[in-house]
C-alpha cells in the first residue's frame, strides 16, 4: 500500500471516528413516575432542564418514560438537571352543554357548569423552582421519581 493511500484510510478512519463522536453524544435516560403507593403516574411528561437545554420524555400509561430531545434523540448529554412534570391534569369539559333556547333563541335555564381541569399531581412537581427534583447524568441513568397527589 502506497503512502497516499496509508494517508487516505487513516483520514476515513479518523473522519468516522469524528462522526461517531458527534453523533448521538449523550446517554439514554429512562425511568418510572409513581405515587408513594406504588401506583403510577399515567399520563404527562418529564421534564429535565440544564438552564440552556430541555429535554423530556413521555409518561406512558405505567408510568414510564424515557428521555428524548427536541430533535427526537433518544439521548441527552451529561450534566446536572432540574426536574418537573407537564401535563399532569386530565382535561376538564371546556365546551359547554347544548343550552336549550326558546323561539326567540333566549336560554331557556341555567348554564351548566364548567368541568376544571383536574391535577394529578401535587402543584410543586410542575415548576422548575419548587420541585426539589435533581438528575446527575453521567452515563446510562435510570430515573425514578415518586411524587405526591394533590
Amino acid at each position: 500500500m502506497s503512502n497516499i493511500q496509508k494517508i487516505f484510510v487513516m483520514s476515513l478512519f479518523s473522519l468516522s471516528l469524528l462522526l461517531t463522536g458527534c453523533g448521538g453524544g449523550g446517554y439514554t435516560v429512562t425511568g418510572k413516575v409513581t405515587f408513594p403507593d406504588g401506583s403510577p403516574l399515567e399520563r404527562g411528561r418529564v421534564v429535565f432542564d440544564s438552564g440552556s437545554q430541555m429535554f423530556y420524555g413521555d409518561i406512558d400509561s405505567d408510568g414510564n418514560y424515557t428521555m428524548s430531545g427536541g430533535t427526537g434523540a433518544k439521548k441527552i448529554p451529561a450534566g446536572t438537571y432540574a426536574v418537573y412534570l407537564m401535563g399532569t391534569v386530565l382535561p376538564g369539559d371546556p365546551t359547554p352543554a347544548v343550552i336549550p333556547t326558546d323561539a326567540d333563541g333566549n336560554q331557556m335555564g341555567p348554564s351548566p357548569p364548567e368541568v376544571p381541569d383536574i391535577p394529578l399531581v401535587a402543584a410543586k412537581y410542575t415548576r422548575r423552582d419548587t420541585s426539589g427534583l435533581q438528575c446527575v447524568v453521567s452515563g446510562k441513568t435510570e430515573f425514578n421519581i415518586s411524587v405526591e397527589k394533590p
